[in-house]
């Protein structure tokens, strides 16, 4: 797989948390590796956790859903596309009892 310049983030949240976003995005022809990879403090979910956020696009008007936002950037998933991102932060908050999805 050819991995594109892995990236990290760092900053405090608006209630004033620390978080920490590492992600990396690459080309693959493995089909295990295609598609969406997503953790939460070193955990794997059970679902996409970001399906139910709202992500501003500026003038491009809002995309609902992580596959929203990929989609209007021309990344679907039958693409040979390899998202990974990794979320910490000390408290996320969770919009269903499952915690199944995560407020960003």
């Amino acid at each position: 797989m050819n991995v594109t310049n892995p990236k990290s983030e760092k900053g405090i949240d608006a209630s004033g948390l620390p978080f920490v976003m590492e992600f990396a995005f690459g080309m693959t022809d493995d089909e295990q590796l295609r598609g969406q990879h997503i953790g939460l403090n070193w955990s794997v979910p059970l679902t996409n956790p970001l399906q139910d956020n709202d992500f501003d696009l500026g003038a491009d008007g809002t995309a609902f859903g992580l596959a929203a936002l990929l989609a209007r950037h021309r990344i679907h998933e039958e693409d040979r596309v390899c998202l990974c991102l990794h979320l910490i932060s000390p408290r996320f908050d969770f919009l269903d009892r499952g915690k199944g999805s995560v407020k960003l």
